[in-house]
């Protein structure tokens, strides 16, 4: 599954009017215990959509990690990343580092190079928030050396600029650069 670009405006103008009704659809099919891997997904990234407007939806990933079974690792990393990033928006921290770090090891089992990417990323992010310098940095090329494996240039753009942010914080602004 590709990193969603919310910054699309066409999206942007079909999926958030109809963000609620979505939500909805996805929580009554996720009703059904063996909800298949593609409800799982819409789950997940339901609740990134939410999370990029700030209008956090906890009640519905809990729901579909209720219902992740392991024969689905990778959709279940995918929620838990998800959990994570409302975890960090509303700034419970130590929590959301719990989930990347649980969906980084379902993603690796699932050999979901773009998920490991992601929870890297996120892992760095909470690093750097943290001051653990070093940590970050290492998340951060971890990170991009699998955005690139998945060709995901959003992605990759995103890791440099983390890791020119890790320079920046040690005051190597011409590396940074």
């Amino acid at each position: 599954c590709e990193n969603p670009n919310f910054g699309d405006l066409a999206s942007q103008l079909i999926i958030l009017p109809e963000l609620s009704n979505i939500r909805e659809m996805i929580s009554m099919a996720l009703d059904d215990l063996s909800a298949p891997e593609a409800v799982l997904d819409a789950a997940s990234n339901c609740s990134n959509w939410c999370y990029y407007i700030n209008n956090y939806s906890e009640a519905l990933i809990k729901k579909a990690l209720d219902r992740s079974l392991d024969n689905y690792p990778r959709a279940h990393g995918n929620c838990y990343q998800s959990m994570g990033l409302i975890y960090m928006g509303v700034n419970r921290v130590d929590e959301a580092e719990s989930l990347f770090l649980k969906a980084l090891e379902l993603h690796r089992k699932a050999q979901s190079t773009l998920g490991e990417a992601n929870d890297l990323q996120s892992l760095g992010d909470i690093q750097m928030w943290q001051n653990e310098l070093e940590k970050a940095e290492s998340s951060f090329r971890g990170a991009l050396e699998l955005h690139q494996k998945a060709q995901d240039t959003l992605g990759e753009a995103n890791d440099l600029q983390s890791l020119g942010d890790v320079q920046m914080r040690r005051d190597e602004l011409e590396k940074a650069e």
